[in-house]
């Protein structure tokens, strides 16, 4: 269905050697075909299909899930 507000998942790394260094830069990874930036064209690469991006959209929607459903079994 479609809702009014979309969580997304997002993965980020840090090339630090220590990443709990408060001065570590963390960096988002960007997915090429993730739906995402709401003012970027949408991917399309035949034959292929980006699968992880593909996923990585649909896991946001199990995590607001699991959140909402623990909201109300408080």
């Amino acid at each position: 269905s479609i809702t009014k507000e979309r969580t997304e998942v997002i993965l980020q790394g840090t090339s630090s050697p220590d990443p709990n260094d408060p001065a570590a830069v963390w960096q988002e990874f960007d997915f090429k075909c993730k739906p995402g930036d709401l003012w970027r064209r949408p991917c399309f690469i035949s034959p292929y299909h980006y699968r992880l991006d593909w996923l990585m959209w649909f896991a946001a929607f199990q995590v607001r899930a699991s959140l909402d459903q623990g909201k109300q079994s408080t």
